[in-house]
């Protein structure tokens, strides 16, 4: 395979955040621009009760990640980023036994 074919998923990653930083400055009216997004009422009347809020929140999600990981879906989940795609299909080995 040539070698820009396996630097593809690395160029990729590389190009998505500044892709996204030119979104976010073409759409000033809607993310904010370099501000960011300004505006939004607090969930509860205290930072610390926003703080606590944010810590179950977080605590819950990383739970269902947790319980999704040891799941049937999660052990897909693992055998597709274990699988290298880049490499090309499996290659399959025919024997011809001659009688």
């Amino acid at each position: 395979m040539p070698q820009t074919q396996r630097d593809l998923p690395a160029l990729t990653t590389l190009a998505f955040p500044i892709i996204l930083m030119g979104i976010v400055f073409a759409l000033p009216d809607l993310t904010g621009g370099e501000l960011g997004i300004s505006g939004i009422a607090r969930l509860a009347g205290s930072r610390v009760t926003d703080y606590y809020i944010a810590v179950v929140v977080m605590l819950g999600l990383s739970t269902i990640m947790w319980k999704i990981t040891d799941s049937n879906t999660g052990i897909i989940f693992h055998a597709i980023r274990r699988m290298n795609w880049l490499s090309g299909p499996p290659v399959s080995i025919r024997l011809a036994i001659n009688f």
